[in-house]
């Protein structure tokens, strides 16, 4: 005898399948490692539509989970997942028995073996699956994408570990530090933030450190702040043991970028400045893959293999849209016709946001701002010539080629540490820094821009080469603000991915 199956019931099982799929999707795809910002942007879409539709269980489970679990992240997760699944999903079931009265009719049958059976399920698994791939929309068309061979991978790591590994990179914690010869320079205003920090919400003044009075006086002239950073892309705090800080920031962290954080044990009376900075500069189109290595060659005239990304001469019919993305800001050739020009300033994206990445191949001079300076002077020149208006992308012909950076490096200002620098400030002077830390992720590849980084403490005509085979620097910053977040001149390939 053949079964039949309520068209009612495949319709509301298919539904709840739906909502079922497209919740455990969404929360699943946020764990995604390298995630880029438009794919951010695009899972809290999906997540505050699903949240909407789901409003009865979203206030149950976040409202819950907000009184029991602030502490444990992923249980939280968990619990809102189930909640919506659950609640959600009955909410659904009973939507589809009415939407089933309307429609097909609720005690409408159909043989299990039937053509009108079997079409309606291949309908609903493909509804189901569909469901299922909404949140993964941005990322599948980023590891698919047709100009990268294979899923994305990023660029092998240079290097991961601490500075004093380092032989040829610096950590600096002011752009006014000067810069020593032949070695690749970094800043990163993470550590700035944490020392503004304690200046304001502890000490009340600017830091004065015995023994180290000329590190702490120019951070206490820099100018970098919290306004130059976009909203909600870092955590700035500084308290007291006593006054519950670490478990603040832990809380703090593992709410804004599901982060957790290692904070040593303390006493009561010991303090806390902590700061945080997670920010990227997505590129519109990606850009290739170098199809071969190419060699960079540092200040000392050493050359290295080192892997990159760019357009290519052999890009030629490269889609319009890559190529406009890119804007030369600056450009002087010391010939009529030379291929390569002798200095070039390079936004990769125009259209990033809220963040940009410019790359820079200019002079160096004593210190990071002293460089930056030189090169926002070079571009505001040049945007004040006549043909400033002229187009600043790339031509059909011209060629881009930037090496890849991905490294992590985690550095101690040592200059500030210790028990004989104890702070000169009135009802401070017990106290001295014991731990002055600073760990920077960066990434730069085809795809864009990624920063992570936490602080305990004029145009030539024709085909152009804008090729970064020699030292050059690279500027993170938000668009439009004054100053950037990260500063770094790479001036040999000690941090650059090699083959």
């Amino acid at each position: 005898m053949n079964q039949t199956v309520r068209m009612a019931s495949l319709l509301r099982w298919t539904v709840v399948a739906m909502h079922t799929a497209l919740v455990v999707s969404v929360y699943s795809c946020q764990v995604l490692p390298n995630a880029t910002r438009s794919e951010r942007e695009w899972i809290l879409v999906v997540e505050v539509l699903v949240a909407l539709a789901d409003l009865p269980a979203t206030l149950l489970a976040r409202f819950t989970a907000g009184v029991f679990l602030t502490n444990y992240p992923i249980i939280e997760a968990a619990w809102v997942v189930t909640i919506l699944v659950l609640l959600g999903g009955l909410q659904w079931y009973l939507i589809a028995g009415l939407l089933a009265r309307m429609t097909c009719g609720f005690h409408r049958s159909v043989p299990v073996v039937s053509v009108r059976f079997g079409f309606a399920f291949v309908v609903s698994l493909l509804l189901v699956g569909g469901c299922g791939i909404i949140p993964w929309k941005p990322h599948l068309a980023r590891v698919f994408h047709p100009r990268i061979k294979g899923p994305y991978e990023p660029p092998p790591i240079a290097f991961i570990g601490e500075s004093t590994d380092l032989r040829q990179s610096v950590v600096v914690p002011t752009l006014d530090t000067p810069m020593p010869k032949d070695m690749n320079v970094i800043w990163c205003g993470t550590f700035q933030l944490a020392w503004n920090r304690l200046a304001k919400d502890i000490l009340g003044q600017p830091p004065d450190v015995k023994g180290a009075e000329a590190v702490a006086s120019r951070l206490n002239q820099a100018k970098f702040g919290e306004d130059d950073l976009p909203l909600g892309s870092y955590l700035a705090l500084a308290g007291f043991a006593k006054d519950g800080i670490a478990d603040e920031v832990e809380s703090k962290m593992a709410r804004m970028f599901q982060k957790a954080v290692e904070i040593d044990p303390m006493d009561p009376n010991d303090i806390l400045a902590y700061a945080y900075l997670e920010a990227s500069a997505d590129f519109t189109v990606p850009f290739f893959d170098g199809s071969e290595a190419f060699r960079f060659r540092d200040s000392s005239g050493k050359e290295v293999e080192v892997t990159s990304f760019g357009i290519e001469e052999k890009h030629e019919s490269a889609h319009e849209e890559l190529r406009d993305q890119v804007d030369v800001l600056y450009c002087r050739c010391l010939e009529t016709g030379a291929e390569q020009p002798e200095e070039f300033v390079i936004d990769l994206c125009r259209c990033s946001s809220p963040n940009q990445i410019v790359v820079a191949c200019i002079p160096p001079k004593a210190t990071l701002a002293e460089t930056l300076d030189d090169m926002e002077a070079k571009v505001l020149g040049c945007a004040r010539q006549p043909d400033a208006e002229s187009d600043s992308s790339l031509g059909i012909n011209d060629v881009l080629c930037v090496p890849n950076l991905n490294w992590e490096v985690r550095h101690r200002f040592a200059e500030l540490e210790g028990s004989d620098k104890q702070f000169l400030n009135a009802g401070f002077s017990d106290y001295f820094i014991i731990k002055a830390m600073q760990t920077v992720r960066f990434r730069l590849d085809r795809s864009g821009a990624a920063l992570a980084s936490e602080a305990q403490v004029t145009c030539a005509s024709g085909p152009l080469h804008y090729v970064f085979d020699r030292p050059f620097m690279i500027v993170m910053k938000k668009r439009d603000a004054a100053r950037p977040f990260l500063v770094m001149w790479v001036d040999n390939a000690e941090l650059l991915s090699k083959p």
